[in-house]
């Protein structure tokens, strides 16, 4: 990210590749998406008065483009999964996610195939409880053996939490503690979602300069300054929505909020789109 380049004068083609962005998917779910990895850049801030912020699940039946969405979408925060390591907890084991997960404070972790018919009971509960973790950075203890005396270290989760599922979470505190986004896969028939994908996935590196941008634009903004944000949005939220819904649901409007203003500074054009996005999802009614 130090050396990636800023957005370019009249930069055209990540203005395309972010209103492409805006259109891989259903409004709502690419709103929830977009907003939640934008408002990654501010969790330090988030999290400055209170220690809450929320992972995102983003489910699905096999073929709908979980990961490749999620893929897409970390780029705007300078990670690129197509050749970054992420977890498939299918298949790993619990050691290495505990260090993938506490390697991190605001570049999300991404986890797949968190499905408790394939993990099982046991091994589900343990990994829906790292998961947890991730809300307020709660300390994961493992034991140890240094020096031949037997120990425990501690390994904080301080990365945001991004975990792809065929269903949503069935622990109802691990739901409560994520922002749900729902893909189907008969999405994908639809032929504009799919030229806007090729097209987002043609172009993704452009989608660096606007994440070299949204870490300029963080690190000059003060936590008080965006807490006054965050709570603002608070009013646009359905007021029966418990508390860590709501925390979630003004997480992501919170990025999103960030994200247009970035782009406003560094005069990339797409406002538009990102706003007609965001007012499809009625916040009002979440």
């Amino acid at each position: 990210m130090l050396g990636q380049a800023n957005p370019f004068v009249d930069d055209v083609q990540l203005e395309s590749t972010i209103v492409a962005l805006c259109g891989c998917n259903d409004p709502v779910q690419m709103a929830m998406m977009i907003g939640w990895f934008a408002a990654c850049h501010y969790r330090e801030h988030i999290q400055f008065e209170e220690p809450q912020f929320p992972l995102l699940n983003i489910s699905g039946n096999a073929g709908a483009g979980k990961t490749s969405l999620a893929v897409q979408v970390a780029m705007i925060n300078g990670i690129d999964y197509t050749k970054a390591e992420f977890q498939n907890v299918e298949v790993g084991t619990m050691y290495p996610l505990i260090k993938f997960v506490s390697s991190s404070t605001t570049v999300p972790r991404l986890i797949e195939e968190v499905n408790p018919t394939q993990l099982g009971q046991q091994r589900y509960g343990q990994i829906a409880g790292i998961l947890k973790a991730s809300w307020n950075r709660a300390p994961i203890q493992r034991g140890r053996i240094a020096d031949r005396e037997v120990g425990i270290s501690e390994d904080r989760v301080s990365a945001p939490l991004v975990y792809t599922s065929e269903q949503t979470a069935i622990m109802p505190a691990l739901r409560s503690r994520s922002v749900e986004v729902k893909l189907q896969s008969r999405s994908l028939l639809n032929d504009t979602y799919r030229e806007n994908y090729r097209y987002v996935a043609a172009n993704r590196q452009s989608l660096l300069r606007l994440a070299k941008a949204m870490v300029t634009v963080a690190m000059g903004t003060s936590p008080k300054a965006l807490l006054e944000i965050f709570h603002s949005k608070s009013d646009l939220v359905h007021k029966a929505l418990p508390d860590r819904p709501r925390w979630g649901m003004q997480t992501v409007l919170t990025g999103l909020h960030m994200m247009m203003l970035t782009m406003k500074e560094f005069e990339v054009a797409g406002v538009e789109e990102v706003q007609r996005v965001l007012s499809l999802t009625d916040p009002a009614a979440l």
